[in-house]
């Protein structure tokens, strides 16, 4: 007589920063380099961007030579691998390529919104010196829609000005302008986004909201986020550990970002803030379900396993859900795994089931 041998199979999901990062490792170790002369909105796709996040009205205002893509960034001790560098001279000039930036567009045009965060430092920090323009902008910004319920990615702010010029009128400024739904702030933002801007980049747990410049991390104020340059390879003076800005945001909606960094009062000393490669996310909050063999758990501690079968036991459905209905296709990569001392053969007792599901635009879930 035949006994029925009870095999199940494991669904389990397969993360995307995971595959990526066992795809980049492979590569082999390269020099410190900055890419130049990207198409603009290949920055944002294909630099910046990672889980759950779909970019728009993609724009850039400054010359071509202050943006670029790091990579090789931890070969000479950077904190930041890889990643989109944007800068108020020459982005590869952070590197040591001596370049100059014969497109820098000095004072025109200036920003108002960056010139009142340079500003508001002082007071912030005990001092009373002020900034009297802002030079050589450099403006990346897209809308986007966020999958998850906040935003988050990670960047350096560096400095040829730092050992010198803090707490002195050339504070070079950067901001990360955040715009959109839930969203009341009192920067400048597009018309479609009426709440205006809040800035996100500031230091860890100062209140009130401390933004970052050489005057307010350095070597004697919030010394723990401040790196003093050792590195021939590196040409900045110094430059902040890796930070990491973040912000609730609500599923589906759209919002704004504006990325902007400029000198300030001259336009040398050029300043520089890098993002790493890959970081700006919205993770997916997700919700896998099962309508066959739910108590057949072997490892209940493992969060990835979403489902299992048995042999014989009739068709099985998994459910793939989120909370909100977004504007773009977003995939969900998963793997069909034997479990150990299984016979079970995928394509032979299991079928029917693809390597990947995407939840279609406007829609909350699928089976």
């Amino acid at each position: 007589m035949h006994v029925l041998e009870p095999y199940f199979f494991l669904f389990h999901q397969r993360k995307f920063w995971l595959v990526a990062f066992i795809a980049l490792s492979s590569t082999p170790g390269l020099a410190q380099n900055v890419e130049q002369g990207l198409p603009i909105d290949d920055y944002v796709n294909e630099v910046l961007l990672g889980e759950g996040i779909s970019a728009t009205n993609i724009s850039f205002v400054g010359s071509q030579e202050q943006i670029g893509y790091l990579t090789g960034g931890s070969d000479v001790g950077f904190p930041i691998d890889g990643g989109l560098v944007l800068s108020s001279g020459n982005a590869a000039d952070a590197f040591c390529a001596g370049l100059g930036c014969g497109g820098c567009q000095g004072g025109n045009p200036s920003d108002s919104d960056l010139l009142d965060i340079a500003n508001s430092v002082p007071p912030l920090i005990g001092q009373t010196f002020s900034v009297a323009s802002v030079n050589d902008l450099c403006v990346l910004e897209f809308d986007f829609d966020p999958a998850g319920d906040y935003i988050s990615f990670n960047y350096v702010f560096g400095s040829s000005e730092y050992e010198a010029w803090e707490n002195s009128q050339y504070n070079d400024i950067f901001a990360f302008f955040l715009s959109g739904a839930g969203i009341n702030g009192s920067y400048n933002a597009p018309a479609t986004f009426p709440g205006q801007a809040v800035n996100i980049a500031s230091v860890p747990d100062s209140d009130p909201e401390l933004p970052i410049t050489i005057s307010s991390v350095n070597g004697s104020l919030n010394a723990e986020y401040y790196i003093l340059n050792e590195a021939p390879e590196i040409c900045m003076n110094g430059y902040t550990t890796m930070l990491t800005a973040v912000y609730p945001v609500i599923c589906g909606e759209t919002y704004h970002i504006k990325l902007a960094i400029g000198d300030g009062t001259d336009t040398i000393l050029d300043s520089v803030v890098i993002l790493e490669e890959g970081s700006f996310g919205s993770p997916i909050p997700t919700t896998y379900e099962s309508q066959a063999s739910p108590e057949c758990d072997p490892d209940p501690t493992d969060d990835e396993v979403i489902y299992c079968s048995w042999e014989d036991c009739g068709p099985s459905t998994i459910t793939i859900s989120r909370p909100c209905a977004v504007s773009s296709l977003f995939p969900f990569p998963f793997d069909l795994i034997a479990a150990p001392g299984s016979e079970a053969t995928l394509n032979e007792d299991v079928i029917g089931l693809p390597s990947s599901a995407a939840v279609p635009v406007g829609e909350y879930g699928i089976s």
